[in-house]
């Protein structure tokens, strides 16, 4: 009889020890990991803006280097559910000597089309969306042919100051990404985020572009005079290298990077 108790209380003992655990499997189930990757794009000491850290949650991100949606360079895969990108947040830092009032930054969905044209057929466009922040100075809201911009008065105004950091959270945007995306996949099954860093517009008129600074031309509204090469709004040694995230070591002014 003893033994029949013995084994009552361990069937007794068992079930409350699922029961406790059920709970914690049905708020898991839907959420599955799955190996991710994040790129960013090529960081040189003459960028005004350096992408200094990524996280998932509380987890820090390894990534790789991108040109838009092509990787060059592949970074660390990690785990990761399917609520990945909503958790994500990237923290960018001002470089320069001279005030931002305007970020734009492009992110790519390389699920979304591997962006490879077949001979005598169309390849799917990779999905991009541009996160933009701040509002544009006067200048900048001219076209080429001298036409105004629409206004946006519902864009908060940036001050990210010399030396400041920023904070993107994509939670922030993931209600306006995802329709987009699932013109295409499901956006659950992303797997890969390619980060580019667009544009940045300064409070003195100055702006960045990949293809370098240029300030607006006086008497053309709209256009903008290329500094060339040389330029830097500061020292390109100030805050340099990006604490966490790679960089790209070349030669400036034929000083060698530190």
């Amino acid at each position: 009889m003893s033994h029949i108790k013995q084994q009552v209380k361990l069937v007794t003992a068992m079930l409350a020890t699922l029961a406790c655990l059920l709970p914690l499997a049905t708020a898991s189930s839907g959420q599955s990991l799955g190996t991710k990757t994040v790129h960013i794009d090529r960081q040189t000491r003459m960028d005004p803006v350096t992408i200094e850290k990524i996280t998932i949650g509380d987890q820090l991100i390894q990534p790789g280097v991108a040109t838009a949606a092509r990787e060059d360079k592949p970074g660390t895969p990690f785990q990761a559910d399917e609520d990945w990108l909503k958790n994500m947040s990237m923290v960018l830092r001002n470089r320069t000597d001279k005030v931002i009032v305007r970020a734009e930054i492009q992110l790519f969905f390389p699920d979304t089309g591997n962006g490879n044209t077949p001979p005598g057929r169309i390849s799917p466009t990779v999905t991009a969306y541009i996160i933009a922040l701040g509002q544009l100075p006067d200048w900048a809201t001219y076209r080429r042919d001298g036409s105004k911009l629409s206004p946006e008065p519902t864009k908060q105004p940036l001050c990210l100051a010399p030396g400041q950091t920023l904070v993107i959270r994509l939670a922030d945007y993931t209600d306006a990404i995802q329709p987009i995306v699932e013109e295409k996949v499901v956006f659950s099954q992303i797997t890969t985020v390619n980060i580019r860093r667009l544009g940045f517009y300064f409070a003195d008129g100055l702006r960045w572009e990949d293809i370098g600074y240029s300030v607006p031309d006086p008497n053309h509204p709209g256009r903008y005079t290329n500094l060339g090469p040389r330029y830097f709004p500061g020292h390109p040694s100030q805050n340099w290298p990006p604490v966490g995230a790679p960089f790209e070591p070349a030669t400036v002014y034929g000083e060698e990077q530190r």
